[in-house]
């Protein structure tokens, strides 16, 4: 709010001004504190999942969406999408003058960081010979032979969004931690069938990162462990 005297001095609305802005102001403080509430749920859920770095390398600070399995969050907590979906719902809310949880001021919405939590592509990864399809943890134990499915790729916490809007942009390659391409000798992908086909044994204990690719939502990995 500016409390600054303008050139010429008081105009006569200016302590009612004032008051309403102040008014204003609590309304608002309180809506942010209420996506912020939003926001911890968020950071709870994915700090109850597994850690996918070194536990050396977590320090005070690092986001829980670096150190954490959003791919877990995705799969294994039923609390995760609901509550994403509720933060940007709000979020969405917030930003619509004709809403009842508009907040006008920018400073107040940029302060509170809301856009830390974007929404995930999401996916499944489950052992192709399971007739359940059940979704299996992060960091899978698996060796040559072995054949999964990557399934049900969505867009996690965007309720706008259709359901062909949120897939058809959504690409899954095979990487390695650092990045790069994996090794086609070792695993190889079919995009048609979704199927990960592990064909030959690494000379060395390997992980394997299935990735997604999207461009307007944060992409998720998944890693399998190739045992020599």
């Amino acid at each position: 709010m500016d409390f600054s005297i303008k050139e010429g001095g008081l105009a006569s609305d200016f302590f009612t001004n004032r008051h309403s802005n102040i008014e204003i102001s609590s309304v608002e403080t309180s809506l942010i504190n209420k996506v912020l509430e939003y926001k911890e749920r968020v950071k709870s859920d994915l700090k109850s999942t597994k850690l996918i770095i070194d536990e050396n390398k977590v320090y005070n600070g690092i986001s829980p969406e670096n150190s954490n399995s959003i791919y877990d969050a995705i799969n294994l907590n039923t609390a995760f999408e609901k509550d994403l979906i509720t933060y940007h719902d709000f979020i969405n809310a917030m930003n619509d003058p004709k809403s009842e949880s508009y907040v006008s001021s920018q400073p107040f919405k940029d302060s509170a960081k809301l856009s830390e939590f974007k929404s995930y592509d999401g996916f499944k990864v489950s052992l192709s010979r399971d007739t359940y399809s059940n979704a299996l943890p992060d960091i899978y134990e698996c060796k040559n032979g072995d054949t999964f499915k990557v399934s049900n790729l969505r867009v996690v916490g965007d309720s706008t969004l259709s359901n062909e809007e949120a897939t058809s942009g959504i690409n899954i390659s095979l990487k390695t931690e650092k990045g790069s391409a994996f090794s086609t000798d070792i695993a190889t992908y079919n995009a048609e069938t979704g199927l990960v086909s592990i064909i030959s044994a690494p000379s060395e204990d390997t992980t394997l990162i299935i990735k997604s690719n999207h461009n307007d939502c944060t992409s998720v990995t998944y890693r399998l462990h190739i045992n020599v």
